[in-house]
């Protein structure tokens, strides 16, 4: 993710033996803001990242940014 966020952080995956997890431990000083809650699924070129608050999914390998909206399974499909 691009920008520069404050505040400590430290991967807690490793150290429990995990390769691919993304749980991170983080210290913020009062007033300062980090990175938005987000969710990887595998810090990868081809990454897939949710931003749940924004209901935004980042697709990096596309160079992708959107936002998310519900649809019907045949939504925009010829002939339904």
């Amino acid at each position: 993710m691009e920008g520069d966020f404050g505040g400590l952080w430290k991967p807690l995956g490793p150290a429990g033996g995990a390769r691919r997890t993304g749980l991170n431990w983080a210290h913020l000083p009062p007033n300062d803001e980090g990175a938005p809650p987000h969710c990887h699924s595998t810090h990868e070129p081809n990454d897939v990242c949710y931003y749940p608050r924004s209901n935004k999914i980042s697709v990096r390998g596309l160079g992708l940014i959107a936002r998310l909206e519900p649809l019907d399974y045949f939504d925009g499909e010829p002939g339904r």
